[in-house]
């Protein structure tokens, strides 16, 4: 059953395929039989097609004519739509997507054929409900998404996917990319986002569903029952859900209670936290790391307007080496510039002379209409994550507390003690902060921290200290 392709396979010769053909069967067919001499046995898409068209990629599509005949129109539409949505999987790259199709088909196989484009047009109807426009600035990850959408797509029945990194290293954007790029290579499928920045926002971001889908309410159920009842139905039809910045475990709680099971479903989360990312996702998890350096210079080069600034090579590698090639510290950082009308040397010059300086530019807010945060800047983002363990690991939060006062990098396992912890709230408390990717572990039990978070830790610890000072004065 489904689209099964006869030639190039692994053992014909090399070939530069200029067209791809498509036969199918008609009733009472079969995707071999149909096309097999009973008498030679000789299976001619095979045996004699590429010999005349060597040119040409040959498939055959399989499906159950036997239970169409004599049923509804709608199992027509579906067998068109697995046509379509087995094409998409085999031309989602250049030159495939723009390659010409012919199709050969035979009775029910016309019609199945000639529906695949209406189920295209249908498919437009189809509710899309992201929140961010498409980021036209969106470079290189080019791995992270293959291997979402082998995740995701290339497996059937319900599948789930996490994406978990260091707050800034762009998971909201790898998850918008898959996003539109669903839009564009799965049109049958449904697309839903949903905000888990608070309970609030999750409740509000299902009601939006509701309004979408033309679900009706009904008093008496939570809208989130609604939705999770609706998307296990075969209704809804295949479907998308994003669910974005689970970075609070409480919330991941009751995300996992409203989560829909339906076959037709994809669900990707992100979140900052890798507990979080297990307990959705199982093993379906990626550990999203900064840019590369080709991929940091090609987003740099894209955010700066002072086109000039770029033709100072080294200047732009030393500025992204400071910034770590973490894509929000590079939006910032090219937001001031902009902004400010300054070169990137004197940025590098405030940057590095003084520690006070560097917390206020990573400090620095800016507009950014592909995150849904009012505050964007760097240090406010991992002071929500600071918070956010300071709720679960007070013993993960002193050593914060210690770290920001030695040296960064090469931190000796043996020196992080903390008085009144045991060994094991230790260890937790060090895979607290190496999964919200603050702390990276080397050989050896030696910790480095991320050069921008120590920045960071040391102006959260400042403000927490100068806070609780107000609080003991005012007590």
């Amino acid at each position: 059953m489904g689209l099964d392709i006869l030639y190039p396979t692994a053992g014909d010769p090399p070939t530069t395929p200029t067209v791809d053909l498509i036969l199918i069967h008609g009733l009472h067919g079969d995707a071999i039989k149909s096309w097999t001499n009973p008498e030679t046995k000789a299976f001619w898409p095979r045996d004699f097609l590429p010999l005349d068209i060597p040119q040409a990629r040959v498939f055959t599509f399989g499906y159950d004519a036997d239970a169409v005949f004599g049923s509804t129109t709608a199992n027509i539409v579906d067998h068109a739509k697995d046509l379509l949505s087995s094409l998409v999987d085999e031309r989602e790259e250049e030159p495939e997507i723009t390659r010409p199709i012919i199709f050969i088909a035979h009775s029910l196989g016309g019609i199945i054929a000639k529906q695949a484009p209406v189920a295209t047009v249908s498919c437009h109807n189809l509710p899309f409900s992201v929140p961010f426009p498409k980021n036209l600035d969106f470079v290189g990850r080019d791995v992270v998404l293959k291997d979402l959408q082998r995740i995701l797509f290339h497996t059937p029945g319900l599948q789930h996917a996490a994406v978990f990194g260091l707050g800034g290293v762009g998971k909201t954007q790898v998850a918008l990319r898959i996003a539109y790029w669903v839009k564009d290579n799965r049109p049958d499928h449904s697309v839903f986002w949903v905000s888990a920045l608070s309970h609030a926002a999750f409740e509000q971001s299902y009601c939006g569903i509701m309004n979408e889908a033309g679900l009706q309410r009904d008093d008496a159920e939570d809208p989130k029952q609604t939705v999770r009842r609706h998307l296990n139905s075969d209704k809804a039809g295949p479907w998308f859900l994003i669910i974005d910045n689970v970075d609070d475990q409480d919330i991941a709680y009751t995300i996992n209670n409203y989560l829909p099971h339906g076959e037709s479903g994809r669900i990707l989360f992100t979140t900052r936290a890798k507990t979080v990312a297990i307990s959705l996702a199982g093993s379906n998890y990626i550990n999203l790391l900064e840019m590369s350096s080709t991929e940091s210079k090609s987003f740099f080069k894209s955010a700066i307007h002072q086109k000039e600034l770029l033709e100072n090579e080294s200047g732009v590698d030393d500025l992204l080496q400071h910034l770590t090639h973490l894509p929000l510290a590079i939006r910032q950082a090219s937001a001031y510039i902009n902004e400010n009308e300054i070169g990137i040397a004197d940025y590098l010059q405030l940057f590095n002379n003084d520690p006070r300086n560097r917390a206020e530019l990573i400090g620095s807010n800016f507009l950014d209409k592909t995150r849904k945060r009012e505050d964007n800047a760097l240090s406010i983002t991992w002071h929500l994550s600071f918070d956010q363990i300071s709720k679960t690991d007070a013993t993960a939060i002193r050593l914060l507390e210690f770290i920001a006062c030695i040296e960064p990098k090469a931190i000796p396992r043996s020196i992080l003690a903390v008085k009144g912890s045991t060994d094991p709230q230790i260890l937790r408390a060090l895979g607290t902060l190496c999964g919200y990717s603050f702390l990276s572990k080397r050989d050896g039990d030696v910790y480095d921290m991320h050069s921008l978070v120590y920045t960071a830790v040391e102006l959260w610890v400042g403000e927490r200290s100068d806070r609780e000072t107000q609080e003991m004065l005012r007590g």
